[in-house]
C-alpha cells in the first residue's frame, strides 16, 4: 500500500484526514454547494437585473420619443407597459415621474395622481418615492385635500426630503389658518436646510408674513 511509504506522522495526519472527511466530508460538500448556487444565483439576478434595465432604458427612450411629440396617449402606453414588465427599474420610476408631469399639465389630475401614487407604493428607491410624495403632496393641496397631504408628507420620509416636506405641510396648514402649525412645519424646514439654498428664502418670506424672523428656527 501506499502509507507503507510514509513516515509515521504522516501516516497519522493522513488517518486524521480520512477520519475528518469520514465524519463531515458530506457537510462540507453541502455547504460548498450551496454556497456555489447561491453565488451563481447572485451572478444570474444580476445578470437578469441588468437585461431589465437595458430593455427599460430602451422603453424610456421611447417614452421621451412620445413627450417630443406631445404624444400622451402614447407615455400612457409606454408607462403602462413599463411598470409590467419592469416595474422594479430606475427608468420605470423616472417613468412614473414624466408620466405624472406630463398628465399634469394636460389637466388630467387625477392620471398623474395615480402615476405619482403608483411610484409611492411601488419604488424600491427611496430618493424616487419621496420625490413622488413632495409632488402628490402638492397635487393634493391644490386639490384642497389638506389631510391627505399632511398625512402623506409626515410618512417615513428620507433625511435629504425631510425640509421640503415640512414645507408643504406648513402650506397645508396654512391653507386651512392652522398658522401655530404652519410655523411650527416652515421653522422646521427653515433649520433643515442649508444655510447657502435659496430656498430658504421663500420660507422665509412665509414666516414673515406670519410676523416670525429665521432666527426663531430651531
Amino acid at each position: 500500500m501506499a502509507t507503507q511509504h510514509l513516515d509515521l506522522d504522516e501516516q497519522e495526519q493522513l488517518a486524521t484526514l480520512k477520519h475528518f472527511w469520514d465524519q463531515y466530508g458530506r457537510i462540507v460538500m453541502a455547504v460548498l454547494t450551496v454556497l456555489a448556487l447561491s453565488y451563481a444565483g447572485w451572478i444570474a439576478w444580476n445578470t437578469w437585473q441588468a437585461g431589465l434595465e437595458q430593455k427599460s432604458a430602451v422603453r424610456f427612450d421611447e417614452m421621451n420619443r412620445a413627450v417630443a411629440l406631445n404624444d400622451i396617449s402614447k407615455i400612457d402606453l409606454v408607462f403602462a407597459d413599463m411598470k409590467d414588465q419592469f416595474g422594479a427599474t430606475s427608468y420605470t420610476s423616472q417613468a412614473a415621474l414624466l408620466d405624472a408631469r406630463m398628465n399634469y399639465e394636460k389637466g388630467n389630475v387625477n392620471a398623474a395622481k395615480a402615476a405619482l401614487q403608483w411610484l409611492v407604493d411601488s419604488s424600491a428607491e427611496a430618493a424616487y418615492k419621496d420625490v413622488a410624495r413632495l409632488r402628490l403632496g402638492g397635487v393634493l393641496i391644490e386639490a384642497k385635500q389638506y389631510d391627505d397631504a399632511i398625512k402623506l408628507l409626515s410618512a417615513d420620509i428620507s433625511k435629504p426630503f425631510v425640509a421640503l416636506a415640512a414645507d408643504r405641510i406648513g402650506d397645508a396648514y396654512s391653507l386651512q389658518n392652522k398658522t401655530e402649525e404652519a410655523k411650527s412645519q416652515y421653522l422646521k424646514a427653515y433649520a433643515g436646510l442649508p444655510a447657502t439654498d435659496e430656498y430658504r428664502k421663500m420660507i422665509d418670506v412665509k414666516l414673515a408674513r406670519m410676523g416670525v424672523t429665521a432666527k426663531d428656527a430651531p
